[in-house]
């Protein structure tokens, strides 16, 4: 860990850093260290875990993975943002039942009749309309390009699990791309597993926006969003990262416990769900 990395006592943040090697960190360990503190232990444990340091030392990265998951479990987001999402959720679904969204709609709810190019241009744009309504007099809605990746290319991580979707952002040119598997839409019957991966990503590219919005000075103080902001900025300049890859398959509890993940799991379910019984309604 560099000495220079963060504006808090090194000395406090190593010896976190080292706990967590060693044993599972409790929340009494974490509770002095500020929120880019917490960041950069997360990303030197993670880093570690990824290089079996854990392993090295005591034969397993259990109580490493553990630590993981207390310091990731100690972002909430506020009651603003999760009320706000709700109405944008709402709003969302009356929009997709506009003529202006008709389209869209109509392949939605004969998916199985449609082909590759229309199931795409579909997904594409309920997730561009989902940024569009839920960033509305929120934060600038950044430019962010949706492409679907092959099967046939390298779509599993490590650990065989199915690379079905990601996101990627970038502060210095103000936009995102996210990455969708095909197979989602191409082997599927119904939209549904389509829309949750597409709309878990695009939750992401809304966390991009307001951490894009923090980092530009878009967002004033005052504002009810300003820190959630704040958090998804920290993780993003930091890196503070859990990937799944570093996980084990039968222990990925420190991925799903990333505030952005459990956002982005609980809003790509929700709007998948209710898109679907909306279409078939």
């Amino acid at each position: 860990m560099k000495k220079n990395a963060v504006s808090q006592d090194f000395n406090l943040l190593y010896s976190v850093y080292e706990k967590g090697l060693d044993e599972a960190l409790e929340d009494k360990d974490i509770e002095n260290l500020t929120l880019y503190g917490k960041c950069y232990v997360i990303k030197n444990l993670a880093s570690a875990l990824r290089d079996k340091v854990p392993h090295k030392k005591h034969g397993t990265g259990t109580h490493t993975r553990a630590s993981l998951v207390t310091i990731a479990e100690s972002f909430e987001p506020s009651d603003h943002l999760l009320g706000l999402q709700y109405k944008k959720r709402n709003t969302f679904l009356n929009t997709m039942s506009t003529n202006e969204n008709s389209d869209a709609f109509n392949t939605l709810r004969n998916w199985d009749a449609c082909n590759q190019e229309e199931k795409e241009a579909a997904i594409i744009h309920t997730t561009r309309l989902h940024q569009r309504v839920y960033l509305t007099g929120i934060a600038l809605m950044l430019p962010v390009e949706h492409v679907f990746i092959d099967n046939s290319e390298k779509t599993y991580i490590a650990s065989g699990k199915k690379i079905l979707g990601g996101f990627l952002g970038n502060l210095t040119e103000q936009k995102g791309r996210i990455t969708q598997n095909l197979e989602d839409l191409i082997l599927k019957h119904t939209p549904l597993d389509a829309l949750h991966t597409a709309h878990h990503e695009a939750t992401h590219a809304i966390q991009f926006s307001l951490a894009n919005a923090f980092h530009h000075g878009y967002i004033r103080q005052d504002h009810m969003l300003y820190d959630d902001a704040r958090i998804f900025h920290a993780i993003e300049v930091s890196r503070a990262i859990i990937p799944f890859s570093i996980l084990k398959a039968e222990d990925t509890g420190a991925y799903t416990a990333q505030i952005h993940e459990r956002l982005a799991e609980d809003e790509g379910r929700l709007i998948s769900h209710d898109l679907v019984d909306l279409v078939n309604s």
